[in-house]
């Protein structure tokens, strides 16, 4: 382990705590309000991560004085800043002068029995995280896959289950490719973003609250199924916390969970505010650029069988013929925590 790190975690990770963030640049974000990570332990076998989700946030909890369950966005982006703090502290991974360029390829989110959490605010997670898989190149470490078991703070509610694939480039080689990639696809290596012009989705049809959320710029509806393009507003302080020169998976897993809930809602006539997400998996193929339109693809969802109301839902997101990345996703009537009783009865 690096000094640096060593250094960190002698200050910052005494083990299991949750009275205060990471150092921020172990989970890669440049503002401390978006930092959710708290504390880690290593065992021999596995990390355990501490984390705690916020009592309102502008992009994850909208709702902030319902009573609505912690959402599956929120619990996806802990896992994915536990897999920067395992791979600097438990790898090795060096994340001084912001070296590497992390790239996620696969992602996988279930939520299990949320709805056991205590209501009380704030919600205290512990994620259980084992390494699936290595892969070096040269001797060099550059790939993980990371598996967590999402419990409360007491181990004895299941929250949600999750698997990430990601690998990592050194910046000079990947300012190569990304080069490469631009001039292949006819576009100047400087990368310019396209100014976005009024979208014309409402934040009230794809279950949000806030119209600066929103992260569609139009939705259509045919034979076919439905359709969408992704408005990346780089303005976004939590989906665009620092520069960065792609649309990243966090923006694509908001966009294409908008068209599902959308849709879901067309198809049953039900309110989208009303809806969740229950689950989620992605293949990332190829990097989606701002200054082409991003465009999604949903076949008519099609239901579960299940009774609470489930419907699948798979979408495509591409480039012109370039397709960027595959997703699978479930979507429900919204859970809630069920009716205590009042204290003295």
């Amino acid at each position: 382990m690096s000094v640096q790190v060593q250094e960190i975690s002698r200050r910052t990770s005494p083990g299991l705590a949750f009275d205060q963030t990471v150092p921020k640049k172990l989970v890669h974000k440049h503002a401390l309000d978006q930092v959710f990570v708290t504390g880690w332990e290593e065992l021999p076998d596995r990390t355990l991560v501490a984390a705690v989700l916020p009592r309102a946030h502008g992009l994850y909890c909208e709702y902030p004085v319902e009573d609505r369950l912690p959402d599956i966005a929120l619990i996806t982006e802990v896992c994915r800043q536990a897999c920067f703090l395992v791979a600097h502290t438990r790898f090795d991974v060096p994340f001084a002068d912001n070296r590497y360029q992390f790239l996620l390829q696969e992602l996988e989110t279930r939520l299990a029995d949320p709805e056991l959490l205590p209501p009380a605010r704030p919600v205290e997670l512990v994620a259980e995280c084992t390494i699936e898989e290595t892969r070096r190149r040269g001797g060099e470490l550059t790939a993980l896959v990371w598996r967590f078991r999402v419990s409360d703070r007491s181990g004895e509610v299941h929250v949600a289950d999750a698997r990430m694939r990601m690998v990592w480039i050194d910046r000079g080689d990947w300012r190569r490719m990304r080069d490469s990639m631009r001039r292949g696809r006819r576009l100047s290596v400087a990368e310019g973003g396209r100014r976005l012009a009024p979208g014309t989705v409402t934040a009230r049809s794809v279950g949000r609250r806030n119209q600066d959320n929103v992260a569609l710029q139009t939705v259509t509806q045919d034979e076919q199924g439905f359709h969408a393009e992704v408005r990346a507003d780089l303005q976004h302080p939590v989906l665009f916390d620092h520069p960065i020169d792609h649309i990243y998976a966090m923006v694509q897993l908001e966009a294409t969970r908008q068209l599902a809930v959308s849709a879901h809602a067309r198809t049953r006539d039900l309110p989208a505010a009303e809806l969740e997400l229950a689950s989620c998996a992605a293949r990332f193929v190829s990097v989606a650029e701002f200054d082409l339109p991003l465009r999604l693809d949903l076949p008519r969802p099609v239901g579960t069988g299940d009774r609470s109301g489930e419907l699948e839902h798979a979408v495509r997101l591409s480039q012109g013929d370039r397709l960027v990345s595959e997703f699978r996703l479930t979507t429900r009537p919204r859970r809630v925590y069920p009716e205590r009783p009042a204290a003295g009865h």
